[in-house]
């Protein structure tokens, strides 16, 4: 325990050191500043003159010995003698300061990590294995507890994804014996080769698309490696009635689970403002085949790659809700770099009706993730005009509060006339039956699921900020 009489001496060292122009690193004590300052918050000082001050900047003073930080508002003269105008952030209440109690000025800020909350956060964001690979050699900011559970979480990683590879490969080589084009989608194709190890990004399902008339042929050979639909037969889907959901749920007995996708956009909330105008033999046509461990396989061609990650990160159960959306963007174009044909993107978003989806998505990387984004491009894919729904989206996103159902207003908005919105507002509602049993896993449905799915959406109109 510090004494009153050390603790004053230590104090004339700070206040001597500060009068000499050096920055001072001091640990905060008191709640006044909240939110912006917390206990146990860094804040580093430096002496400026009192006439470089400026409403809003944070300054720290001198009062009975100890120091304290307000905000400064404006000088002012009481009696001939110069005062400061300052308040907590926590009070309305305003006090005036005599000048020769000024210290110096805040100029930098360094949060506490609450590391509790941030494992829990980026485990939510599905982003702790990249935390793990970014801080691992940064081991004098972190402790040591927070660094092992980062650890655990990226060797799970590395083994399951390492697992789902080696359970993929010997499917992809039937594919490629029969002749028959697959297009390795999202997770297990971005974590084995986008991301820098197979251990950052976390793989769920084993996402493939092949064209519509190869269905039936994948089927037989799926049911031969041990995997069968568990959603909708091949035999029930309605290939001509595209708009909600286009893929099935084939399961085995290893708890694993392989989604074929017979069309690129995939959702249970109606998309006919878009789905049609997605070329999808333009899409097989501009794949690339990649060849890892002696498997080759199809993968989307960079442009098509990020339209349809910005796509997906706006359906609207995903909203740009999770960091991963974001990441799996990011780390595409670096991937790609020069490689990519902006120009090429920017028609193909036009011609695929998803300029609004491609713009919000790259537009939010770019702020959150500061990835450099051509400004010709954001310009070019810019709406003539954002909607209020879209403006709210977008200030959610930014201030790190979006969720599930947020990006509702993005396909709103995608629809443009008012028969367009009617039918889309109704849909979201109502969507056929056949879409809400496939999405409930059951054969037949009855007025009770639409009641579910009304308690849904409204749960999401409830936590609209």
């Amino acid at each position: 325990m510090i004494s009153k009489k050390q603790l004053e001496i230590i104090n004339e060292l700070l206040k001597k050191e500060i009068k000499e122009g050096k920055e001072v690193c001091l640990t905060v004590s008191t709640p006044s500043m909240k939110p912006i300052l917390d206990s146990e918050d860094e804040i580093i000082v430096k002496y400026c003159d009192i006439k470089e001050l400026s409403k809003g900047d944070i300054i720290l003073y001198e009062d009975d010995g100890n120091f304290y930080s307000h905000r400064f508002l404006s000088r002012k003269y009481k009696n001939g003698q110069p005062l400061l105008v300052i308040k907590s952030d926590n009070s309305f209440h305003k006090l005036l300061l005599p000048e020769n109690q000024f210290l110096g000025k805040v100029i930098k800020i360094k949060k506490k990590i609450e590391f509790t909350n941030l494992i829990t956060e980026t485990r939510e964001n599905r982003v702790s294995s990249l935390f793990y690979f970014y801080f691992k050699n940064r081991k004098e900011n972190l402790s040591e507890e927070f660094l092992k559970l980062l650890e655990k979480d990226y060797y799970q990683t590395l083994c399951r994804n390492i697992l789902i590879w080696e359970e993929i490969k010997p499917i992809i080589k039937t594919f490629e014996e029969n002749k028959t084009d697959i297009i390795l989608l999202k997770g297990i194709f971005l974590s084995m080769v986008v991301y820098s190890s197979p251990g950052l990004r976390p793989v769920g399902d084993i996402d493939v698309l092949v064209r519509t008339k190869d269905i039936l042929k994948v089927d037989k050979i799926l049911n031969n490696f041990g995997y069968f639909p568990v959603d909708i037969k091949p035999s029930n889907i309605k290939i001509d009635d595209i708009g909600y959901l286009t893929t099935l749920d084939y399961r085995n007995n290893k708890n694993f689970s392989i989604h074929l996708h017979y069309h690129l956009v995939n959702s249970t909330v109606p998309n006919f403002s878009y789905i049609s105008r997605i070329n999808m033999d333009r899409i097989f046509e501009k794949a690339e085949v990649i060849e890892k461990d002696g498997i080759k396989f199809l993968t989307l061609s960079p442009e098509h790659l990020i339209i349809y990650l910005c796509e997906h990160g706006l359906r609207v159960t995903h909203s740009l809700s999770k960091l991963i959306f974001l990441t799996d963007i990011s780390y595409s174009i670096n991937y790609y770099k020069d490689r990519i044909n902006w120009d090429f993107l920017i028609k193909e978003s036009y011609s695929f009706g998803l300029e609004r989806m491609v713009y919000f998505s790259l537009y939010t990387v770019n702020k959150v993730l500061k990835i450099e984004i051509p400004e010709k491009v954001l310009s070019s894919l810019k709406p003539k005009r954002i909607t209020l729904g879209e403006k709210f989206f977008l200030s959610c996103v930014l201030k790190n509060r979006s969720f599930s159902g947020l990006s509702w207003f993005i396909h709103l908005a995608m629809n443009k006339n008012i028969f367009q919105k009617t039918k889309f507002i109704f849909r979201t509602f109502f969507p056929p039956k056949r879409v809400l049993a496939q999405q409930n896993y059951i054969s037949q449905i009855n007025y009770s699921h639409y009641f579910s799915r009304l308690k849904q959406i409204l749960f999401h109109i409830k936590i609209i900020p």
